[in-house]
């Protein structure tokens, strides 16, 4: 359950929230995007009034989410599973979209006709991200998506989300366990606690209070 969720997200920018296990954030991002139920208070994207929105126009508004488990279909191809994520486009418009997002990942252009399922979890999560994009998203909601990753990998995962941000001017918000990554690249920081936002600011505000990193995020100095 969330509480008395005051937060904004603004275009070009990487909007972070953390916090511990439980405090909400992933409640956060279905209420956004229409998976969960609003009982009060209001949520708006471009002056569009998102409650009881259904989830397939909440897309068409240009927000995609990444959730964190089964973001992909592992049975289906690199391709296929393109193709599919893009299904809102008229034919000649998926298959430029198609090309111009696997130039923002190369590393899944080898793997165009293999089964996504065989792919490793770093491949996995561009291919997730690539899949986001073919929606032609102005928000894009990310849930976890450093979580189980080695370091390089997700050195190379939070270098793709600033591009986002920097080469396409897409706005993320991003929900993360891996709070110290996720301070150094988000622009601005919302703490959630037990439902509540406990701390909002710019991320280097918040790396400062260590009293809240170190009680809520296991951070120390």
């Amino acid at each position: 359950m969330l509480f008395d969720v005051n937060l904004e997200s603004y275009h070009g920018e990487v909007t972070t929230v953390v916090g511990p296990n439980g405090s909400g954030k992933t409640t956060l991002l279905n209420s956004i995007f229409g998976f969960a139920d609003i009982f009060s208070g209001s949520i708006t994207f471009d002056k569009m009034q998102l409650n009881g929105m259904p989830p397939h126009e909440t897309s068409k508004l240009g927000i995609s989410y990444l959730p964190q488990m089964n973001n992909i279909f592992p049975d289906l191809s690199v391709k296929e599973n393109l193709r599919l994520a893009g299904y809102l486009l008229d034919p000649m418009e998926l298959n430029d979209t198609m090309d111009e997002v696997i130039s923002l990942f190369p590393v899944i252009e080898p793997f165009m006709n293999r089964r996504a399922g065989t792919l490793s979890g770093g491949e996995r999560q561009m291919l997730a991200i690539a899949m986001t994009l073919m929606r032609k998203p102005k928000l894009i909601l990310l849930d976890e998506p450093l979580s189980g990753l080695a370091p390089l990998v997700c050195q190379k995962i939070a270098d793709k989300i600033l591009d986002l941000r920097d080469k396409l001017g897409i706005s993320v918000m991003l929900v993360e366990q891996n709070a110290k990554r996720a301070l150094e690249i988000g622009d601005k920081v919302h703490l959630m606690v037990s439902g509540k936002i406990t701390f909002s600011g710019k991320t280097g505000e918040l790396i400062k209070r260590t009293d809240l990193t170190e009680l809520y995020l296991g951070l120390k100095n």
